[in-house]
């Protein structure tokens, strides 16, 4: 991350809202502290192979989430609930960051991959008039459960699935974890708030 460019920082200097959080702490017991590095990192997200709307292929960790700033959810297609509420907030999350936006990767991650081909995930993609930096994948059902495990999503339907919203920064270790109720303001302070963390070799985005 550049500090230069990332003014969301001024711009949302507030802590983000105790009651929007479930856990201001990594994700997991391999993420504990971030002296442990991208091998823990890489041992807790995997390098599963998921593949986004375009049809390219990609290691979820390392090439996704090493060194970035990332927000990762969980979606299906078909989804009339939470789900748009959610994607219309990034939506504006990307408007709102502006050039700033490059910075930030928003990784959407489908339940249903039997329905959701790259295809379908393109058309929605589309819809949503997505930009750059923000992938939706897909992936044969045992590598996207491995992956939605990592997140917490242990539904046995799409229909259930995991609200959370993961906003993380791989370089110094830092994670939080939003749920739905989360407002498009809430996401842009916590992308601040990570990313003005120092990264692991001491040094700050």
């Amino acid at each position: 991350m550049r500090n230069a460019g990332f003014s969301m920082k001024r711009r949302w200097t507030s802590a983000v809202p105790v009651a929007l959080l479930l856990v201001l702490a990594p994700l997991g017991v391999a993420l504990l502290t971030s002296a442990k590095g991208a091998g823990s990192a890489r041992d807790y997200f995997t390098d599963t192979i998921l593949v986004d709307q375009n049809g390219r292929s990609h290691r979820f960790y390392s090439d996704l989430i090493a060194g970035r700033v990332v927000i990762m959810n969980i979606i299906f297609t078909g989804c009339r609930s939470s789900c748009p509420i959610i994607m219309g907030r990034l939506v504006e999350l990307q408007d709102l960051l502006g050039p700033t936006r490059s910075d930030v990767s928003i990784l959407s991650i489908s339940v249903d991959p039997v329905l959701d081909t790259p295809q379908a995930l393109h058309a929605y993609a589309d819809s949503l008039q997505a930009k750059q930096g923000w992938y939706f994948l897909t992936g044969k059902k045992d590598a996207v459960d491995t992956v939605l495990g990592r997140l917490g999503n242990r539904s046995s339907t799409p229909e259930d699935h995991n609200d959370v919203i993961v906003v993380g920064n791989d370089a110094s270790g830092s994670w939080i974890k939003l749920t739905a109720i989360a407002t498009t303001e809430d996401i842009a302070r916590a992308v601040a708030e990570v990313a003005s963390k120092p990264t692991n070799n001491g040094t700050t985005n």
